[in-house]
C-alpha cells in the first residue's frame, strides 16, 4: 500500500478553506465598513470650530 493518505485534519483544513475571491471580497467589505464607520464617527462626534473668514476681492473684479 503505497501512496499518500491524507489525515482527517488535512482533509478538514482543505475543505474549510475559502476561495481567494471570497477572501478578497470579505476583506474589501470589512475595509469599507471601517471607512464608513470612521466617516460616520467624524460626522457625528466631531464639532467643527467656527471662526470668522475674510475674503479679499480685487477692485478689478467688482467694476
Amino acid at each position: 500500500m503505497s501512496g499518500h493518505h491524507k489525515t482527517i485534519a488535512e482533509t478538514e483544513i482543505k475543505d474549510c478553506s475559502m476561495p481567494s475571491l471570497i477572501k478578497a471580497l470579505v476583506f474589501l467589505l470589512v475595509l469599507g465598513g471601517l471607512v464608513a464607520g470612521g466617516i460616520f464617527a467624524l460626522a457625528n462626534f466631531v464639532e467643527p470650530t467656527q471662526r470668522e473668514m475674510v475674503v479679499r476681492i480685487p477692485a478689478k473684479t467688482i467694476n
